[in-house]
C-alpha cells in the first residue's frame, strides 16, 4: 500500500499484493497497549477484523480507531519500523515535501519512498553529483521543458531504493544508475557487492502536477503489483 497525503489532508495510495496462485490467507490478533492481548469477544474480534477489512480502509484510520496497538522503533539508519503487534503484516517508509507526504506500505518486504518537488533545485547544478554518465547523457538527449521531470524522477527512485536499503545520504549515488523510463524501471549499482539493484521493484509518476513520487520493494518475485487512490482530504 502506498499512502500520498498532501496540504491539510490529502492522498492516499494503494496495497502491494503479491500474488500466488492461491488466494492469500491473512491472520488477525486483536491486541492492547504494550503488545498484550486482551480478553475481546468473539463478536469484538469479529468487528474489529470487518472494519480492517473495509474498502478504502487506511492505516491512518484503523490507527486512530486503535492508536494504542501500534508501537515503533527505529533501524538502520534511523528507518521507523512497527515493532508490535509483532504480527504485523507489513513495513512501511514516509517521506514528505513541501505539501505532500507519503508514506508506502508493503508486506513484510524491504521498501522505501521519496517525494520531491519538481523544479525545486535547479537540475543543472545537481547533475555533476547526482546522475550516472549515463543518466546523464540521457537527460540532456530530451527537450528542455521535459528535463526537471525526468531529473526529479531519477532522484527520487534513488532516495527511495536507499530509503529502503536504511542506508543515508554518504551512499556514493552516482554509482546508481535507472533506465527503462518507457516501461519498467530498472535499477544497476556498481561498486557494491551487498546488493546490484536487480532484486527491487520500482514505481515512479508525477503527482498533483508538481511532485515526483517513487517507491521501491525488495522482492524476487515477478507479480508484484502496485495499485494507488487517492484521497483528496482527510478527516
Amino acid at each position: 500500500m502506498f499512502n500520498l497525503e498532501r496540504g491539510l489532508g490529502h492522498m492516499s495510495i494503494s496495497e502491494l499484493t503479491l500474488k500466488s496462485k492461491d488466494e492469500p490467507v491473512r491472520r488477525f490478533e486483536v491486541f492492547t497497549g504494550n503488545g498484550r492481548r486482551r480478553e475481546w469477544s468473539d463478536d469484538q474480534k469479529a468487528q474489529i477484523i470487518a472494519e480492517s477489512c473495509e474498502p478504502g480502509v487506511t492505516v491512518c484510520s484503523v490507527a486512530r480507531r486503535h492508536p494504542s496497538k501500534l508501537t515503533f522503533a527505529s533501524a538502520s539508519g534511523g528507518r521507523p519500523e512497527l515493532v508490535s503487534p509483532s504480527s504485523a503484516p507489513f513495513r512501511f517508509n514516509l517521506s514528505h515535501a513541501d505539501g505532500l507526504v507519503g508514506c508506502v506500505l508493503t508486506q513484510k518486504a524491504d521498501c522505501g519512498l521519496d517525494v520531491e518537488q519538481i523544479g525545486r533545485v535547479d537540475y543543472r547544478h545537481l547533475m555533476p553529483t547526482v546522475l550516472a554518465p549515463e543518466e546523464r547523457s540521457a537527460l540532456l538527449g530530451l527537450a528542455e521543458a521535459d528535463r526537471p521531470g525526468r531529473f526529479c524522477e531519477i532522484w527520487t527512485l534513488k532516495e527511495a531504493y536507499l530509503k529502503g536499503r536504511g542506508l543515508g545520504i554518504s551512499y556514493p549515488i552516482r554509482n546508481i544508475s535507472f533506465s527503462g523510463f518507457d516501461g519498467n524501471r530498472l535499477c544497476r549499482v556498481v561498486g557494491d557487492e551487498r546488493d546490484d539493484g536487480s532484486t527491487w521493484h520500482f514505481w515512479s509518476r508525477p503527482v498533483a502536477g508538481a511532485y515526483s513520487a517513487a517507491a521501491a520493494v525488495r522482492t524476487q518475485r515477478d507479480d508484484v503489483k502496485l495499485s494507488t487512490a487517492f484521497i483528496e482530504d482527510l478527516p
